[in-house]
């Protein structure tokens, strides 16, 4: 058992995110962004992280999701510098990406739905909308210990949450 609890989360030898994980925070974040210029009250938007049910690990895979995020907003607020491609053009290729881009998924799911098209915010709204939705989420593992919850009455100016966890999440929690 102690094999499995101690496991290090790792991607090409080091603690740190995957591709696929990062993009799904970028992508969660323009979706969080998008739905701040839609809506009118304070919504809430959670991002589910399921992964193996050992408490440690999840733990783990908070911290790397955390520095992740930081590193995000850093740029997001602070600029890239240098470092090419910046942020911004990262979020610009997730939103007119024709491989299951933001645009184009909002086609595919009118489409889909057999309904009018829902136009998407103009990109220079959501890129200015992105630092502060950024910033406002928090990273929070769910598990039996219980030591973070998702609370979301509490959340008057609603709650932008990386939920982590693995058991507990595949049993039937309600996220908003």
């Amino acid at each position: 058992l102690l094999a499995k609890t101690a496991h290090a989360p790792l991607y090409n030898g080091e603690a740190s995110v995957p591709p696929s994980l990062r993009e799904a925070i970028l992508s969660f974040l323009l979706a969080s962004a998008v739905r701040s210029i839609r809506e009118v009250e304070p919504i809430h938007n959670s991002m589910l992280v399921h992964v193996i049910r050992y408490t440690e690990v999840q733990k783990k895979v908070a911290s790397q999701v955390e520095i992740e995020l930081k590193n995000i907003v850093r740029r997001l607020v602070y600029g890239d510098g240098n470092r090419t491609p910046t942020i911004l053009e990262e979020f610009l290729e997730l939103w007119e990406s024709g491989d299951g881009g933001f645009i184009e998924t909002n086609l595919d799911c009118a489409r889909i739905l057999g309904s009018e098209v829902v136009d998407l915010p103009p990109w220079d709204e959501v890129q200015a909308a992105l630092p502060q939705i950024a910033k406002s989420v928090r990273v929070k593992v769910i598990n039996g210990e219980g030591v973070d919850v998702l609370d979301y009455e509490e959340s008057k100016d609603g709650l932008n949450v990386i939920a982590i966890g693995g058991d507990k999440l595949s049993r039937g929690l309600t996220l908003e």
